[in-house]
């Protein structure tokens, strides 16, 4: 997942002090005469609100959240047919690696409750399988390979995910998880980025490299349709679906925190860092 560096970007100070609070969240104040940050405990410390679970039909109707996500429409009919007349050539280890890291981020715990699109098609197997052709239309896969065999040859090795015997499906080894509702305990929300290209790889790369690699990235475009998962927290967050926004999730809340902190230090006067 990872090919872009992550951009260059302009420091600035906001034209005016900035305020976001709900009981158990922590508030962000800037102020415009020194272009610092300052960071105060709301008043409240009761517990965030408990949120249920996004509904199966909420998940169904909501686009996908990043360019990585969108999909091809794929017919029955359309298989990939490996051509008998080619002799297979193993990939390297490195492509190998590349494509198992890359399904099982989609596979993953972290992912699929939050991808309507593969928790539709999970769902819609009583065994949780999923046509593998649908999954090497992706774009990021495309960008691996292009060869089915390849596929199977990598993905016969993944301890997270299972082939069918007869190579045309995927699925979980694991039954799909419950929903998780401390995520947004442990997520924070950046915006107000500059005028500049934010990408998943770009924030992934930002963490990874400070040593606190994220579980998920997602990034949202103005005028995007809100994810299922964060309708609930738009009332708290109104810059959701009108600012670039970037929702990171760690892995504990602890981890949240150094992020927060990590978000601060790199982009003043640029950002609203929050706690989900």
């Amino acid at each position: 997942m990872y090919e872009e560096v992550f951009p260059d970007w302009i420091s600035g100070r906001l034209k005016e002090a900035t305020f976001f609070c709900y009981p158990g969240m922590t508030r962000l104040l800037s102020f415009p005469a020194s272009g610092q940050l300052a960071i105060n405990k709301c008043e409240s410390q009761s517990a965030v609100p408990e949120v249920s679970p996004p509904q199966a039909s909420e998940l169904v109707e909501s686009e996908p959240y990043s360019d990585e996500l969108a999909r091809e429409a794929v017919s029955p009919d359309d298989e990939l047919e490996p051509d008998a007349s080619v002799e297979f050539i193993a990939p390297t280890p490195g492509v190998v690696e590349k494509i198992i890291r890359q399904c099982e981020f989609y596979f993953s715990n972290a992912n699929i409750l939050k991808d309507p699109f593969l928790l539709k098609k999970a769902k819609s197997d009583k065994e949780g399988w999923i046509e593998l052709s649908i999954i090497e239309r992706f774009s990021r896969m495309r960008q691996i390979s292009s060869d089915h065999l390849t596929f199977l040859y990598a993905l016969r090795q993944s301890k997270l995910l299972e082939i069918s015997e007869n190579g045309l499906m995927i699925r979980r080894i694991e039954p799909l998880p419950d929903w998780d509702p401390s995520v947004y305990n442990r997520s924070i929300i950046i915006s107000k980025f500059p005028c500049v290209t934010v990408t998943v790889d770009s924030i992934t790369d930002l963490f990874t490299i400070c040593d606190l690699p994220p579980r998920l990235v997602r990034v949202l475009s103005p005028q995007r349709r809100i994810p299922a998962d964060l309708k609930r927290t738009q009332y708290f967050h109104p810059m959701l679906g009108v600012e670039m926004c970037a929702i990171i999730e760690f892995d504990s809340r602890d981890q949240a925190m150094e992020g927060k902190s990590i978000a601060e230090t790199t982009y003043p006067g640029c950002y609203r860092p929050q706690l989900l």
